[in-house]
């Protein structure tokens, strides 16, 4: 950690310590040679008046600064100081905690959790957990976007409620196989929304279960497949009027595919 004394007057430079020196690459006449702003790249965001406000407020505790090395490079530190009196004058002791790794990590976790997002969001992919202690209910923001939901707390009440009537059973079978630690959840049912509509959802899940083999959390992730769903319930209509077409009527439906030498007539394939 490197330490910087500057007056409270002027906000020259006084003392620093080697680990400044090293830090910022300037040599000790150099340092005393400049000024506090000579530090801040661009007269960025700790400014004159910035320092000016802290000596005011007497903050001990600066924050988040940008500073400048010799070499123009800048690093990212955690500045506190106090005030002191240094060979006579009103000065401010800074102690400057390098942090630019840190704060290059969090740049990076962050765009990764934005890209995360904005996947899951793509794929209407959301995350949930249920508490079976309290019966306390966790969702992702992508799930409460699946359910056209406020994002306020759910409860299971609400949750059970919107599951379509006719899916009911089937789902709360599952979950207590999942429960008894029979099998994970993997299924597929409708939820009703608030305004009458019906949407499809694949859940997947596996519960945690605690050192006397008791299941505590139930956490999975909830998939919104509608589309998919419609698009194959429509096949699969489509594909039984063809068969009650072939069914009722006397003419031979036929097809040729030229490229695999392949003729399909009504259900015998024929090479």
């Amino acid at each position: 950690m490197h330490k910087l004394i500057y007056s409270l007057d002027t906000f020259q430079i006084q003392d620093v310590n080697l680990a400044a020196i090293a830090q910022y690459g300037y040599s000790h006449p150099e340092f005393l040679s400049l000024n506090l702003v000579d530090l801040v790249p661009n007269g960025g965001k700790t400014n004159l008046q910035a320092i000016q406000q802290v000596v005011r407020e007497g903050i001990t505790y600066f924050g988040l600064c940008t500073h400048q090395k010799k070499d123009k490079s800048t690093i990212q530190v955690e500045v506190s100081g106090n005030k002191i009196s240094y060979h006579g004058k009103k000065c401010m002791m800074v102690l400057c905690n390098d942090v630019t790794q840190r704060e290059i990590t969090l740049d990076m976790l962050l765009d990764r959790e934005l890209k995360l997002d904005n996947a899951l969001r793509i794929a209407k992919l959301g995350y949930w957990q249920t508490d079976l202690s309290i019966n306390n209910l966790y969702w992702s923001a992508e799930v409460f976007s699946i359910w056209e939901h406020s994002m306020n707390q759910p409860n299971l009440e609400y949750f059970l409620s919107s599951i379509h009537p006719d899916d009911m059973e089937t789902f709360m079978k599952a979950q207590r196989a999942v429960i008894n630690g029979e099998t994970d959840l993997n299924i597929e049912h409708r939820i009703v929304m608030k305004d009458g509509s019906v949407k499809w959802v694949h859940e997947k899940g596996q519960a945690e279960k605690n050192d006397q083999g008791v299941a505590t959390f139930l956490t999975g992730t909830v998939q919104d497949i509608t589309a998919q769903k419609l698009l194959a319930l429509s096949l699969a209509e489509s594909n039984q009027r063809y068969k009650y077409v072939t069914k009722a009527t006397s003419d031979a439906i036929w097809d040729w595919d030229l490229v695999t030498n392949i003729i399909y007539w009504g259900y015998i394939s024929y090479y």
